[in-house]
């Protein structure tokens, strides 16, 4: 089942099981009922860079990558980020401690 905003925290809290993408970014965008059982996915991420990547042709393995925010968008963000490989990712947030505890999670 997808899942879109405003209802994305609300069926984080609701599911049983959360792959570490959806943990991180704290909200999820898909679920999946199996024996009873809500398990949950954040893709939003996966999306964003298979956007970057295959739509618009731009590699992030070994690339300097910059990440604007420390918020939901960027929490999703993130992981697939890094398994793009970049050679460095910086995250840069008006709140400075925001982004540092979020590059300190991963």
């Amino acid at each position: 089942m997808n899942v879109t905003a405003p209802f994305k925290l609300k069926a984080f809290a609701m599911a049983d099981e959360r792959s570490e993408r959806a943990e991180l970014a704290g909200a999820v965008n898909a679920m999946k009922f199996e024996r009873g059982r809500i398990i949950a996915e954040n893709f939003d991420g996966i999306g964003l860079v298979r956007d970057i990547e295959v739509n618009l042709g731009l590699r992030m393995a070994g690339k300097r990558v910059l990440l604007l925010g420390a918020g939901g968008a960027a929490r999703g963000a993130l992981l697939p980020f890094l398994a793009a490989r970049p050679e460095s990712l910086v995250i840069a947030n008006r709140d400075v401690a925001k982004a540092r505890d979020l590059a300190a999670q991963v």
